[in-house]
């Protein structure tokens, strides 16, 4: 079979892979695509540092979706990196891969390799503890000071719970058929192999198979093997002609019990890439296999750990079993090839790794509107140059304003059209470093998100029907928030801000990743500073779909429903009470949790026959939407003392905002269809003004502001599209229910409640004054209007002014009295 085919398997939310060389166009065409499809949609690749800033230099064609849709981490070794590994983990299960093939598109489909699986349906089993140990092995090459990197593995994490409690196999374990695996690989002091050889202490091996494509010079390792083993007899095979190989150094005490097999594929023209060793005794075939060739380099020896980077995978199996597996019955039957009339191909010169290697020029990775350079240890950044490369590594007219070092990276603000795909640095002395892939953060954590699954996808097929707004909604908005949640798991706990740490290669450092909503805004530039760019919150996440579908409806951003997106958390949409005191009632939390006494909703006199279905429609819609209500009303605040509110209860409150405002009217006119039940006046408890303010007291009122609780990433350099978004839903709201209740006797009571609650609103959200002109505030402001303004009588002049002078009366209040 050819090892691509089998990436098309659903189940797992993470691939890691790791390589020696790399081919782009392979990768993405032949293993991305399959991964995606199948629902895999974080995906990591490492690979040798040299081999990557070779494929990166010379390919005519360069990566596509590189920092984009996967990562790729550049890993160094004494000699060079080296494993063959392709680790997918799922929410319970996981998969490993030990081969000998590199991703390019020889290794995935042209050469003979050989690979072996390792499934993981019990987390006891020993299967487990193997998986456990090469994600440990992997891990240690992983820079979690890059942003990307720590956001993919920590996505990682949430999902593979399981695994956190599963030791790493330290040597052999017994596996689920009972027989023995080992995983083996070089970050120890102890060699390769030399733990392969321990396996064999005091077994008596009647025969050696060993096969390699490459070999050392004096054959150092092989003659390790024939020495410590002492088989009765041992098969090389060799793919004569193609292979380099020196029949002479076999040691002169074995010569005679070496059979060199002139090995070739089925189709000739393949290269014989796989590397196996197999010591066979009476009861059973031991087998090591995966990246390592037979060298001093790969195996190491019994005091040299090996320079390489290399994994493999040791199973102790039936006597025959593994010659059966890789078909070897002919070969070992074949006429050996006599020492003498070898033919050996000629050595191939040497790459240059080391020296390829020297012009790695570090990490970058791209946030919005800022460029971060990690440059290698040793290197002065103020006498180099960067230089930005498009996707065809043509050059960039963008520009780039130095700000400063921070964690021993330097930031940089990006002005200008495009964002980068790739960056080189241009030395003091004129030489160019090799180019290096910028990651584009946000679309990796826009694109690293769950798989559909049939809940999901149940969820978002219900939204892709709905044409207007109603309840069915919100209903919409907690299956898609539990669904995700029942696959990611707990949120991480907030991590307040932390001075600067040093980058700890592979180390799970855990400063500046989750921050309040103060902590947040206090060290974000106001919009007016910068460049527009959406900033989504909700990326990564299915309930994007439900922000686009608000815009949509409001003709604002985005026109289709983004509908592959992930990551939220759960709580039943609830809501509750309200009250009916002055300005202080907004500390108190007193007002909006009372329903009104005085004023009772009177009973509808019986409408003729034929109208009697209407009417009973429309009540029960009211009812509806006024339950609705008073359970977010009660859910939010116990939701502030739990967990804190998240960008998923944002949009929560801005879907209500919306179903409310599609569902009032002025009262005055008949109403224009069934959903139109909340009358502005006439039944206070049951009007939309008094609906709308219990709704943002919940958020913004009381004892404990629950706004207060609200946590987001701090990824993000500026208030991200979708909270500015609910910010202005919110000043939309408020401002409509004081321009409608100031004209209106029976809401007095509650007007100063109405004012303070407005105050509170413009003071939490933490916008300057010149912030409130931002055009994506602006925007969202029209279309509310346009969109509800004529069925409620709203003057959007009056709403726009009264914004206007709110924002210049309580923002510059609180600007002069938090002045020294």
């Amino acid at each position: 079979m050819k090892l691509y085919e089998i990436f098309g398997k659903s189940g797992f939310h993470t691939t890691i892979a790791t390589s020696f060389g790399i081919d782009f166009g392979a990768y993405e065409n032949m293993m991305l695509s399959r991964l995606r499809g199948a629902g895999c949609n974080n995906n990591l690749i490492v690979v040798d540092a040299g081999m990557l800033s070779l494929a990166l230099e010379g390919i005519p064609e360069p990566p596509h979706q590189a920092g984009l849709k996967y990562t790729v981490t550049p890993a160094s070794a004494k000699g060079v990196f080296h494993p063959k590994l392709i680790l997918q983990l799922g929410q319970s299960s996981a998969r490993l891969i030990v081969s000998s093939a590199n991703i390019t598109a020889a290794g995935l489909a042209g050469n003979l390799e050989v690979a072996g699986m390792i499934e993981v349906e019990d987390k006891k089993a020993g299967e487990a503890r193997l998986v456990a140990a090469s994600l440990s092995f992997i891990s240690t090459f992983f820079d979690q000071s890059l942003k990307g990197t720590y956001h993919q593995l920590s996505w990682m994490h949430a999902r593979t719970s399981w695994l956190h409690s599963v030791e790493p196999a330290e040597g052999i374990v017994k596996l689920s058929d009972g027989s023995d695996g080992a995983f083996f690989c070089s970050n120890r002091q102890t060699s390769i192999a030399t733990r392969f050889l321990n396996c064999l202490d005091g077994k008596k091996i009647h025969r050696l198979i060993v096969i390699s494509p490459y070999w050392d010079d004096d054959l150092s390792s092989l003659n390790l093997m024939l020495a410590k083993m002492s088989p009765s007899e041992a098969y090389l095979l060799l793919d004569q002609g193609r292979q380099v190989f020196s029949p002479e150094k076999i040691a002169h005490d074995f010569k005679k019990r070496v059979k060199l097999i002139d090995f070739k594929a089925k189709n000739e023209s393949r290269f014989i890439h796989a590397k196996v060793i197999i010591a066979q005794t009476n009861k059973q075939d031991h087998v090591l296999y995966g990246s390592a060739n037979c060298t001093r380099a790969a195996l190491g020896n019994e005091r040299f750990g090996g320079s390489n980077a290399e994994a493999c995978l040791y199973r102790a199996l039936p006597s025959g079993a593994a010659i059966n597996a890789l078909g070897l019955e002919d070969e070992l039957k074949a006429e050996p090839i006599s020492h003498r009339g070898f033919q050996s191909a000629v050595s191939p010169p040497d790459i240059p790794l080391n020296e390829i290697a020297a012009r790695f020029p570090g990490h970058f990775t791209c946030i919005y509107e800022k460029l971060i350079w990690s440059p290698p240890h040793g290197t002065d950044p103020a006498k180099n140059d960067i230089e930005l490369l498009d996707k065809d590594k043509a050059p960039m007219t963008l520009a780039l304003k130095r700000i400063g070092m921070i964690d021993d990276a330097v930031h940089f603000q990006l002005s200008g059209p495009g964002r980068p795909a790739f960056a080189r640095v241009r030395r003091c002395d004129g030489s160019l470093s090799a180019p290096a892939i910028v990651v584009i953060l946000e679309e990796l954590r826009d694109a690293v998100k769950d798989a559909r699954n049939r809940r999901i996808e149940a969820a978002l097929a219900q939204l892709e029907e709905e044409t207007d707004l109603g309840l069915s909604l919100l209903e919409i908005l907690d299956e898609l928030e539990a669904a995700e949640m029942a696959i990611s798991g707990e949120d991480q706990p907030m991590v307040r801000r932390q001075g600067a740490s040093g980058r700890k290669g592979s180390e799970h450092t855990e400063t500046n990743r989750k921050l309040s909503y103060e902590q947040f805004i206090s060290g974000r530039r106001l919009r007016s500073e910068i460049e527009e760019r959406n900033q989504n919150g909700l990326a990564g996440s299915h309930l994007s779909s439900i922000r686009s579908f608000l815009n949509r409806l409001l003709d604002i951003g985005e026109t289709k429903l983004a509908a592959e997106e992930a990551a939220a958390e759960i709580n039943a949409f609830n809501l509750g009470d309200e009250t009916s005191c002055a300005e202080d009632a907004i500390e108190s939390g007193e007002d909006f949790n009372n329903p009104s006494s005085e004023q009772k909703p009177s009973a509808k006199a019986p409408e003729e026959l034929s109208k009697m279905c209407v009417a009973e429609q429309r009540q029960a819609t009211r009812e509806q939407i006024i339950s609705a209500v008073e359970n977010l009303v009660l859910a939010i605040p116990e939701k502030a003392r739990s967990k804190g509110l998240r960008c998923s209860d944002l949009l929560r409150l801005r879907a209500i905002i919306m179903i409310l405002s599609r569902a009032a009217w002025n009262g005055a006119t008949p109403p224009k269809n069934s959903l139109q039940v909340l009358p502005m006046a006439g039944d206070v408890d049951a009007g939309w003004p008094r609906l709308l303010g219990k709704v943002l007291f919940a958020y913004f009122g009381g004892n404990r502001i629950a706004i207060h609780t609200l946590v987001l990433d701090d990824f993000y350099d500026q208030i991200p599209d979708d909270i500015l978004e609910c910010w202005a839903s919110c000043i939309w709201a408020i401002q409509a229910i004081i321009v409608t209740t100031t004209r209106l006797k029976e809401y007095e009571s509650l007007s100063r409640s109405f004012e303070g609650l407005r105050d509170s609103i413009y003071r939490l959200i933490g916008l300057q004054q010149e912030d409130m002109q931002d055009k994506r505030i602006i925007r969202v402001l029209n279309a509310l209007s346009s969109r509800f303004g004529n069925d409620l009588d709203l003057d959007y002049g009056l709403i726009e002014a009264a914004h206007q002078h709110t924002a210049l009366t309580v923002l510059k209040h609180k600007v002069t009295a938090n002045k020294p």
